[in-house]
């Protein structure tokens, strides 16, 4: 049974949750035997049935104007309110005329018995010299609807599925095949006479301003209005597409894996498993990839007791999200726009049995600013293509059961409009400089990391919120930038909030966790717990700090409200490092095994509001 995700987004959405739920209202709107459906936002409006009741005359009305009198049509108009009065009888009806209630030669309706043939519940009649007299125009029943549903959907694109006639035969709107709801040219021509403020002549909205139908001042009738949507984007979720490489043609692995990512994307959903290649000879469990994968909405790409490797000598991503629009006459620098995607998950078998790696190779060549002989591009100083995977404007994503080795930079990176992320269950094995296993940067908020384990050459997982850091590139070591988005100030968002840490067990070149805004960004509502080394760190276990480094250092209230509750040192020197402005914080149950190491360290060159540390214990 379709079930509604009731997001409640702000519109304008192009959210694929929010198409699917308009979807089902205008189902509702449409199929419905109820007076009432309710929109997106729970709110109620009339429902076909109620509007064929209510306003239909108005159409009729559209329909006597285009061929009659301004004077007879200005008499139509006033008589649509009086006639949208649904009669139980005829006798009733006449009684309303000989009573004066119906003008001579007002339309209205009158009830027809449900068992009628053909199936309808309303008759239309006119005030003719004081009779009620039948004009031959009636009013489909919910059962007529569904039929005309189902003809429509039976016809081809060009042909007429339905006509609606007046009592002259003259066609009032007309259905084509391929759903086009459209006026003829007579009536065109009377709307498009007709202007309005937002180019809607008549419209029937929801109780929050939504168009759910109407006509506008181009002669062109709409049943269900929607954004427009860009070229080759998901019509709707539907995620119960499975796929494999295997089924694709191509010249590499590359060109089948794409083509089945497009598959997905014109789907608007599906599962796609690297697990066994049947077509190359030999077979092989290893999948080997010349460029970034780019994972649309309500993809899910599963590694199956396989391997999924960025090719020697690639200077690029493994995965990235399809809405970062990479610049053409700039390919390292700025995307140009950060579309959103939703939905996107990437699994794995497990962590034994599932990887994501990096080239035994990297991308070598002279170096973009000083030359001189080919040195290898990795580390952040030659930006954003050194990491594993990139995510920007992401909302709802997991990334889960595999490890991740061979990186060229940081493993995961997120960024810019980033936002209900889960991450669990990875494994890190990083050489490299600047080997961060998880980064969280500017505009990241509402995200879950659990059971991180692994080595890494930098920081496991970092919350760096950095803001105005660089303007222009290249700039002392750093060539392109690290964030796709830029460092300025973001509509996408600047600041961390509502990250919760839990399970980190890892050996770490520098921190096992690291918070760090600069710039003027926040970092707000952290929640760390339960980490411990399994080598001695080369930092801190948790490190809470500012730099002068990356910019304006933090002021007191860009650090705010953290939580940190079990630290557990085997090998490290230093279980947490406070070295910044911090304003509501806890920190609690800390436990230092290693002899002669400190409890904590704080610094005492900042300002503190409300931060307490308790339970710090040697064992």
């Amino acid at each position: 049974m379709a079930e509604r995700f009731n997001t409640k987004n702000p519109r304008p959405s192009n959210s694929m949750k929010d198409l699917n739920d308009n979807a089902l209202a205008y189902d509702d709107f449409i199929n419905s035997d109820a007076d009432e459906a309710v929109d997106r936002f729970n709110k109620p409006f009339p429902t076909v049935r109620r509007q064929v009741s209510d306003r239909i005359d108005e159409l009729v009305g559209a329909s006597q104007n285009a061929i009659e009198s301004a004077d007879i049509a200005k008499a139509a108009a006033q008589s649509a309110t009086i006639a949208a009065n649904l009669y139980t009888t005829l006798a009733q009806a006449q009684k309303a005329i000989e009573d004066g209630f119906i003008p001579l030669n007002a339309m209205f309706n009158v009830s027809v018995d449900f068992a009628s043939t053909p199936p309808r519940f309303a008759d239309q009649y006119q005030n003719v010299n004081g009779v009620a007299t039948p004009t031959g125009v009636s009013y489909p029943s919910s059962e007529s609807l569904n039929e005309i549903t189902k003809l429509i959907n039976t016809q081809d694109s060009e042909s007429v599925a339905f006509s609606f006639e007046d009592s002259l035969g003259r066609s009032c709107a007309i259905i084509y095949g391929d759903g086009r709801f459209l006026l003829p040219l007579t009536i065109q021509e009377e709307v498009k006479s007709t202007k309005s403020a937002d180019g809607w002549v008549w419209t029937v909205r929801g109780d929050n301003g939504n168009i759910l139908a109407g006509f506008n001042d181009r002669g062109e009738a709409v049943g269900f209005y929607t954004p427009p949507v860009e070229a080759n984007a998901p019509t709707a979720r539907n995620e119960s597409l499975f796929l494999t490489p295997n089924s694709f043609d191509g010249a590499t692995q590359t060109d089948r894996i794409k083509a089945a990512l497009d598959l997905i994307e014109f789907n608007g959903g599906g599962t796609l498993t690297l697990g066994i290649d049947t077509v190359t000879v030999p077979n092989t469990n290893t999948w080997l990839i010349s460029e970034s994968l780019l994972l649309p909405d309500y993809t899910t790409l599963y590694i199956d007791n396989s391997k999924l490797k960025l090719q020697n000598g690639v200077f690029d991503n493994i995965i990235r999200n399809k809405g970062i629009v990479v610049d053409p006459a700039n390919p390292y620098s700025y995307a140009l726009k950060l579309n959103e995607n939703r939905g996107i998950r990437i699994k794995g078998s497990g962590i034994t049995t599932a990887f994501i790696e990096g080239p035994d190779v990297p991308y070598v060549a002279p170096h973009p600013v000083t030359g001189g002989a080919p040195v290898a591009w990795v580390g952040d100083a030659y930006g954003w293509r050194t990491l594993g995977i990139l995510l920007a404007n992401t909302k709802d994503y997991e990334i889960f059961n595999f490890k991740m080795q061979k990186t060229t930079c940081w493993a995961i990176s997120q960024e810019h409009g980033c936002d209900g992320m889960y991450l669990h269950d990875l494994d890190f094995n990083t050489t490299v400089k600047n080997g961060d296993g998880i980064d969280f940067r500017k505009g990241c908020s509402n995200g879950r990391v659990e059971r991180i384990t692994g080595v890494t050459a930098d920081d496991t997982i970092a919350m760096t919120a950095l803001l105005n850091f660089i303007e222009t590139y290249p700039f002392g070591t750093y060539i392109y930038p690290l964030q796709v988005g830029g460092d300025k100030p973001s509509p996408l968002g600047d600041n961390i909030t509502n990250i919760s840490i839990s399970g980190v067990s890892s050996k770490s070149a520098h921190n096992q966790v690291r918070i760090l805004p600069t710039g003027g960004s926040v970092i707000d509502t952290v929640s760390i717990s339960n980490i411990e080394d399994t080598a001695a760190t080369g930092g801190s276990q948790v490190l809470v700090s500012t730099s002068s480094s990356y910019g304006r250092p933090a002021y007191l209230t860009d650090m705010r409200n953290i939580v940190v509750n079990g630290i557990k040192s085997n090998f490290s020197q230093n279980p947490l490092t406070i070295s910044g402005p911090l304003i509501n914080a806890r920190f609690n149950s800390i436990r230092q095994a290693k002899a002669g190491g400190s409890l904590y360290v704080q610094s005492s060159a900042f300002p503190y509001v409300n931060v307490s540390i308790t339970n710090a214990k040697a064992v």
